[in-house]
């Protein structure tokens, strides 16, 4: 994917463990500033459609795009697990594997 508008293209520096917010969110005494500035940083990444709802899911294996779509909703999920602190994101998982 070349288009970098699209929803779909990740850039070469885009992985997992990037960190798109300044602050984790730790619960409701900073989730409005956490949620604009995820936001904020979704928009600024063509992404926030995966999170909003303005971009459909793709269930179906034969839609040449499926890969694709995955493959980014994933990396989104794996941005905002990540930029949630521990006692909320996963607090019975403690020195434990994640497993999904």
């Amino acid at each position: 994917m070349d288009d970098t508008s699209s929803p779909f293209y990740l850039h070469h520096g885009d992985h997992l463990g990037i960190i798109l917010v300044t602050h984790p969110l730790t619960g409701f005494s900073n989730y409005n500033t956490w949620s604009k500035d995820m936001a904020m940083t979704l928009t600024a990444k063509y992404k926030i459609g995966f999170v909003d709802g303005s971009l459909q899911p793709l269930a179906s294996l034969d839609d040449l795009l499926y890969t694709a779509w995955l493959h980014c909703n994933n990396m989104v999920c794996g941005w905002i697990i990540n930029s949630v602190s521990r006692e909320i994101g996963f607090p019975n998982l403690e020195g434990s594997a994640r497993s999904f």
